[in-house]
């Protein structure tokens, strides 16, 4: 057995952590597509939901990036792939909204949404690279001799 193989059933045990994990982002998901039917509600401070869709595409990100990350695989190709997830999210919740008579899709919406997406990705990497080995997977951080 290889020094990194965590065992004959180490794929299989990451598989299972993931599809666990990204219940949370597709359950985002559908959230975000019911809302997105529904009339606005009350605006923000000086009307502007632009801060919303960051917080929201941040969370998303973040989601699919610890969802991800339990296969592990690179951090970076991990927080590259959610973010994509969820910026492409973010247009199709904008195309939604368009066929939605009370609802407006704007650039400007897809433009927050993209860099909350990006901000979540790179909030998890970030996160992640200073954590210690293992950590993430579900595993005991190893510890030095002590």
């Amino acid at each position: 057995m290889a020094p990194h193989d965590n065992g004959p059933d180490a794929d299989g045990t990451a598989r299972r952590r993931f599809l666990l994990r990204a219940a949370v982002p597709v359950a985002m998901m559908l959230a975000i597509a019911a809302l997105s039917l529904r009339p606005l509600p009350v605006g923000l401070a000086g009307g502007s939901d632009k801060l919303a869709h960051i917080a929201v595409w941040s969370g998303l990100a973040g989601a699919w990036s610890w969802s991800i990350g339990a296969l592990g695989g690179p951090a970076l190709r991990t927080a590259t792939l959610a973010a994509g997830l969820a910026a492409a999210w973010g247009g199709g919740d904008e195309l939604l909204q368009s066929s939605v008579p009370w609802r407006d899709a704007s650039a400007g919406d897809f433009a927050a949404d993209l860099g909350g997406s990006v901000a979540g990705a790179l909030g998890w990497l970030w996160y992640r690279r200073s954590r210690p080995a293992g950590a993430d997977r579900g595993r005991p951080p190893e510890r030095g001799g002590g």
